[in-house]
């Protein structure tokens, strides 16, 4: 995955949008994580010649029978680092489960500035941004927020 890509390089690039290849996953990590191509291949202690190969993978299989042992094979084929591998599909795998349900947001590009995260991927921002809407809301004549009162008993 250089300057000028190769005929490999070309698939890889096309393969980003394909959830079955490692591609995609490598493309959302770089996404979420903020880093390039070479920051990634250094962090699996691999050449970008093998991040492209990394790129060309199938998705390991998901079942527990199978999943470390596709580990096991493509870190054998690109010589990628087996714990920074998984580190980067179990970051991959908690992205989709709290994508799940919110609207797709595209894989940004080499070179293109990454969307900002959907909101509800941002846990600490959501209670503050609740409560102003609720005050807002109040504001404006609706109900007013509830509020938390703290529990000034003693335990027996």
């Amino acid at each position: 995955m250089t300057a000028k890509p190769g005929s490999l390089e070309r698939f890889a690039q096309r393969l980003r949008q394909q959830p079955a290849f490692m591609a995609y996953v490598l493309q959302r990590v770089m996404t979420y994580e903020r880093i390039d191509e070479e920051q990634l291949a250094m962090r699996l202690g691999i050449s970008l010649a093998n991040l492209t190969r990394l790129a060309l993978c199938k998705r390991p299989r998901p079942e527990p029978e199978h999943f470390s042992a596709d580990v096991q094979a493509i870190t054998k084929y690109t010589g990628a680092n087996p714990t920074e591998l998984m580190r980067i599909l179990r970051t991959l795998d908690t992205l989709e489960a709290f994508q799940e349900g919110l609207p797709a947001q595209p894989i940004a590009e080499p070179g293109e500035e990454a969307a900002a995260p959907h909101p509800a991927l941002q846990p600490g921002l959501m209670a503050a941004r609740d409560r102003a809407e609720e005050e807002e809301e109040y504001k404006a004549g609706g109900e007013a927020p509830e509020e938390e009162t703290p529990n000034t008993q003693a335990e027996p």
